[in-house]
C-alpha cells in the first residue's frame, strides 16, 4: 500500500496544473498552507522572509522551486535565475545558503549540461561566500547526485554539500 500511495503523490508531484493551484490558492493569505514552506513569488518576498527569519534566531536556505526541467533552455533560464537569486541575497545582505535540485538544472536533459550549470551558479557563489545546498531528489537520483558533489569538489568547489534524505536506507553509508 505505501509504494502504491507513494507513486501517487510522485505523479502528482508532477502536475504542472496542481503545483498552479497550489501556488495560487496555498499563498493567498499570510496563514495559507504553502506560506508556512514557501515564502513567496518573488526574490523580494524570499528576501522579506528571510530578514523575517533571521531577526528571530533563525537560519534559512532559499530555494528556487522547480525541479525536472525538459530541456536546456528550462536548465540554463533555472541556473540564470539562481545567479539572481545569488546576487539579490548578497546586496540584501541576508543569511548565504541556497539549495537546488540536479533536475532543475538539466540532470534528466544531459548530465553534462547539469554539471556545468552548477558550475557556473557555484562560481558565482563562491565570490561572495554563498554556500550551495544540493538537494536530494527522489532514490534514482541519488548516486547521479552524490557523484556530482564528488565531481564539484573534485574541481575545486568547496562552499557546496549535499542534503541527504533521513528516510533512504543507504543514507547512513553515503
Amino acid at each position: 500500500m505505501y509504494g502504491g500511495a507513494k507513486a501517487v503523490f510522485y505523479f502528482l508531484s508532477r502536475s504542472r496544473t496542481l503545483k498552479s493551484l497550489a501556488s495560487t490558492y496555498g499563498m493567498r493569505t499570510p496563514d495559507s498552507f504553502a506560506r508556512r514552506f514557501i515564502a513567496g513569488h518573488s526574490v523580494d518576498d524570499a528576501i522579506a522572509v528571510a530578514r523575517t527569519l533571521a531577526g528571530r534566531g533563525l537560519s534559512v536556505t532559499l530555494d528556487y522551486l522547480g525541479e525536472s526541467v525538459r530541456s536546456f533552455d528550462e536548465a540554463a533560464a533555472a541556473a540564470q535565475q539562481y545567479v539572481r537569486v545569488i546576487d539579490a541575497i548578497v546586496a540584501a545582505g541576508v543569511e548565504r545558503n541556497i539549495s537546488l535540485k540536479l533536475t532543475q538544472l538539466g540532470a534528466g536533459v544531459d548530465r553534462a549540461t547539469s554539471l556545468d550549470n552548477l558550475r557556473r551558479i557555484l562560481d558565482r557563489a563562491e565570490r561572495d561566500g554563498v554556500f550551495v545546498w544540493i538537494d536530494m531528489e527522489n532514490s534514482p537520483w541519488t548516486d547521479l547526485t552524490l557523484e556530482t558533489l564528488d565531481k564539484a569538489w573534485s574541481l575545486g568547489h568547496r562552499r557546496l554539500g549535499v542534503a541527504l534524505q533521513a528516510a533512504l536506507r543507504r543514507s547512513e553509508d553515503d
